[in-house]
């Protein structure tokens, strides 16, 4: 099966480990580090990781970072701490 982009950043996914009986799959981002565990094993392989939904605040600092037109990757602060902030700031408002 074909991994899909991240749905995160757009990144190259890579499977870390291929589940079994025993083991669950799991599947990362080889950009951003995002990584996904689930049960699919054998020929549904990446399943999980090709079904998931974007996370709305990945999706919303990607577009901030589209429109300005900087790069998630150039100096400054990473994606993944926008990210990291983002969550914990809707976590403490609920």
């Amino acid at each position: 099966m074909t991994l899909r982009p991240c749905p995160f950043c757009g990144g190259e996914p890579h499977i870390e480990r291929r589940g079994n009986a025993r083991f669950s799959t799991i599947i990362s981002c080889l950009d951003c580090g995002a990584t996904h565990e689930c049960g699919d094993t054998g020929d549904d392989v990446g399943n999980g990781w090709n079904s998931r939904a974007s996370d709305p605040v990945a999706a919303a600092l990607q577009a901030i970072c589209d429109t300005w037109g900087q790069p998630a990757n150039e100096p400054g602060p990473s994606l993944t701490s926008l990210i990291e902030a983002g969550r914990a700031a809707l976590s403490t408002a609920k």
